[in-house]
C-alpha cells in the first residue's frame, strides 16, 4: 500500500523547500504519482484512455528528485490530453530534429541484436536457411526504396510501427513520412549487410544503445497552469469569482517561472503576503488598475508588517 506525500518515510530536511505535485506516493521504497484521466476523455476515447488513473512509477526513493520528474510528466499528459481533444490521437504528427536518429538507431540496434542472439543459441541448417531468405528480403526492399522510392505497404508497415513505437504518428502521404522512410531503410541497410556478413562468417558486433537524444518536454509555466485550473472549474459557484484575482496575484508575486521552481517557501510567503493585504484590496486594485499605482511590491513596502489573519 503506498504511502501519501506529507508522510515521514524518506523525507529530507530540505522537503520544504520544494512545492511537491498532488497525487505522489510511496510504493515500496520508491514514489509514484497518479493522475486521473480527464472525464470528457474517459467518455469520447476509452480506446486510449481504458482506466481513469495513469501512473507513473519515477523509480526514485529520493522525494525532490521525483517530483522533479511528476513536474514533467505532468506537463507531458497536460500537452497529450489537448492533443487528443484536437486530433483524437495521442501521438505527435511532428517529428522534432534528433527524434529521427534515435528511432533508426533503436531500430538498427534491435535487428543486430536479435540477430546476435539467434546464432549465439545456435542455427541448424533449417534455421540458417530461413535466416538468408529474410536478410535477402531485407536487401530487396532497401534496395528499392533506395534506388526507386517505391516504399511497399510492408516497409510502410514497418517504418509507421517505428514512429509509433516513440509516441509518433506521421501523415504516411506527406513528404515528411516518404523522407524519414528513405533514410530509415538507407541506414538500416548497413544493418542487413552486417547480417549477411556474419553468415559468411565474419564477425561485425552490435552498436551500444544511445542515449536518449529527444529532447524532454519543458516543465509547464505557473500562467499555463493556472489557466488550465481555471478552465477546469464550476464558474457558477461563488468561489469561482476569487479564483482569477487570488492566482493573479500569486502569478504577480511569483513571476511566471517553470512550476517545478516553487518552492514550499515561496508559497508560505505567498500567504504571509496576503494576510497583510488591507479589506477589499482586490476591489481597490481593479479600481486603479489603469493608473498602475498598486502592485505586490509596493503594497509591502507601504503596509509593513501589518496584517489582517
Amino acid at each position: 500500500m503506498g504511502t501519501k506525500l506529507g508522510t515521514t518515510g524518506t523525507s529530507t530536511p530540505h522537503d520544504s523547500d520544494m512545492a511537491y505535485p498532488p497525487g505522489m506516493e510511496l510504493h515500496g521504497s520508491k514514489w509514484r504519482i497518479k493522475k486521473r484521466v480527464p472525464q470528457d476523455l474517459l467518455r469520447k476515447h476509452p480506446d486510449i484512455y481504458p482506466s481513469q488513473f495513469l501512473t507513473l512509477k519515477t523509480d526514485e526513493s529520493d522525494r525532490r528528485a521525483a517530483a522533479s520528474n511528476a513536474w514533467v510528466w505532468l506537463g507531458t499528459l497536460e500537452e497529450e490530453f489537448l492533443r487528443v481533444r484536437e486530433t483524437g490521437s495521442k501521438f505527435k504528427r511532428v517529428l522534432p530534429q534528433g527524434a529521427a536518429e534515435e528511432i533508426i538507431h533503436a531500430a538498427i540496434r534491435s535487428s543486430l541484436s536479435a540477430d546476435e542472439e539467434s546464432r549465439q543459441n545456435g542455427l541448424d541448417d533449417f534455421m540458417f536457411e530461413r535466416l538468408g531468405l529474410s536478410i535477402a528480403e531485407r536487401r530487396e526492399r532497401e534496395r528499392r526504396v533506395i534506388a526507386r522510392g517505391q516504399i511497399d505497404a510492408e516497409a510502410e508497415d514497418m517504418v509507421h510501427d517505428w514512429l509509433q513505437a516513440f509516441g509518433y504518428d506521421l501523415d504516411r502521404s506527406s513528404t515528411e513520412f516518404k523522407q524519414f522512410a528513405v533514410e530509415f531503410f538507407r541506414r538500416t541497410q548497413r544493418a542487413t549487410q552486417t547480417m549477411h556478413s556474419r553468415s559468411e562468417g565474419e564477425w561485425v558486433e552490435t552498436p551500444p544503445a544511445l542515449p536518449a537524444i529527444t529532447p524532454k518536454p519543458e516543465v509547464p509555466k505557473l500562467s499555463r497552469v493556472i489557466e488550465y485550473f481555471i478552465s477546469k472549474q464550476d464558474s457558477s459557484v461563488p468561489m469561482f469569482k476569487k479564483y482569477r484575482p487570488a492566482l493573479d496575484l500569486f502569478l504577480e508575486f511569483m513571476g511566471d517561472r517553470p512550476v517545478d521552481q516553487i518552492r514550499q517557501m515561496d508559497i508560505e510567503n505567498y500567504f504571509d503576503l496576503l494576510c497583510k493585504l488591507p479589506p477589499r484590496w482586490f476591489d481597490e486594485k481593479r479600481i486603479r488598475k489603469a493608473s498602475g499605482a498598486i502592485t505586490t511590491t509596493t503594497l509591502t513596502r507601504k503596509r509593513g508588517d501589518q496584517t489582517h489573519c
